[in-house]
């Protein structure tokens, strides 16, 4: 415990570019993510980057030489499945900044799947800086790492892809018709009038494609999945990241979540999302509801279930519960995300700072969740 874990950003700085590719990757069309003009005349005073952002420290993969980190995984082979993702944000990622990114173990517990397989609960910690700003926020990240499956059981024949009607497809076309009118953007939104009980409101995410997977990891940085000749030194600097098709040919890790036949290896009837992907579509919903004169201070989510290349996420919300502290003043929401067969994929929990329409009175009893 405590070891360093090496980390290959993709990005070093929240360049006005990087933050409009993370974005747009995000489906967050956000004008206060990308539109100069727009973010200088709000409360914030100037463009700031979605606060998963900063997900792009940590997923650059090698450098071109291929070189992997240097010191091996701790479970070399291990299949990791994104678990749990608990962040803390101390300030906005504002554009200009440089960022720097360390990471260690913090954990490992022993745990068994609902099959009797064994795996491990793998938790590391990072720590996120800026310069100028100092610590701007941390992460602890739960991975459940697994011995990867040669081929599917024969007792588990894969799910059918789900079709949408053109009524199926005509309510998700509504739903995004209506997400941007929805925003709060530049009407603040105050503590006084948030009440527990509150919708944060409903976006929707999908369906899921490899395109919107790829377009993912554009923005992302494409997390173990260098190509080419980089990629063939990769794998051999690290050759538990490689996994070899049945023709022969070898892709580093991060091609299980758009190969059909490597996502098998994990249980997985085809591709599927990152973790890191799903989290932000989260923040995208509370980011939509708070305004921009509100702050995402904590976020916890949990992944409870797949979401295939096929499937569809609906996102929702309310708030939970109000709170002061020295901080200032802040509403609890829980989340939901939710796929096309009503089965909850998604639970999370957020922490939101708000303005207020005056100070708040120092003995001020803050309201709770009965």
């Amino acid at each position: 415990m405590g070891t360093e874990i090496q980390v290959w950003p993709w990005n070093t700085a929240a360049g006005q570019d990087a933050i409009r590719h993370f974005a747009f990757a995000v489906g967050d069309d956000n004008p206060l993510w990308w539109d100069r003009e727009y973010a200088e005349g709000s409360a914030v005073g100037g463009v700031t980057a979605p606060p998963t952002f900063l997900y792009t420290l940590m997923t650059g993969g090698p450098w071109p030489s291929g070189n992997g980190g240097g010191r091996a995984d701790v479970l070399p082979g291990a299949v990791g499945l994104w678990a749990e993702d608990r962040w803390t944000w101390y300030s906005r990622v504002a554009v200009g900044q440089r960022l720097t990114a360390r990471a260690t173990l913090w954990s490992l517990e022993e745990k068994r799947r609902r099959t009797g397989e064994p795996m491990v609960a793998q938790t590391e910690h990072y720590e996120i800086a800026a310069d100028p700003g100092g610590r701007i926020g941390e992460l602890y990240r739960t991975v459940m790492r697994l011995e990867p499956r040669a081929r599917r059981p024969a007792s588990a024949p894969p799910s059918a892809l789900h079709h949408y009607t053109a009524q199926d497809m005509a309510v998700i076309e509504r739903q995004y018709a209506a997400e941007a009118g929805q925003r709060r953007g530049g009407q603040p939104r105050f503590w006084e009038d948030v009440a527990v009980g509150d919708s944060i409101g409903r976006i929707v995410k999908g369906p899921l494609t490899i395109g919107g997977i790829a377009a993912f990891m554009a923005g992302l940085g494409p997390p173990m999945l260098p190509v080419n000749r980089i990629a063939n030194s990769y794998v051999r600097h690290s050759s538990w990241l490689g996994l070899r098709h049945a023709n022969g040919t070898v892709d580093p890790m991060g091609a299980i979540h758009l190969d059909g036949e490597l996502a098998g290896r994990a249980g997985f009837d085809r591709g599927y999302d990152l973790g890191s992907q799903r989290i932000s579509w989260l923040a995208h919903a509370v980011s939509d509801w708070m305004g921009d004169a509100g702050q995402l201070l904590h976020l916890q989510v949990r992944i409870l279930r797949s979401n295939l290349v096929g499937d569809v996420t609906w996102i929702t919300g309310r708030v939970c519960g109000k709170n002061t502290d020295a901080r200032g003043s802040s509403v609890e929401c829980v989340l939901t995300a939710t796929n096309q067969r009503d089965q909850e994929t998604t639970s999370g929990t957020a922490t939101v700072l708000l303005p207020r329409r005056s100070a708040a009175p120092a003995d001020e009893e803050p309201e709770r969740n009965a």
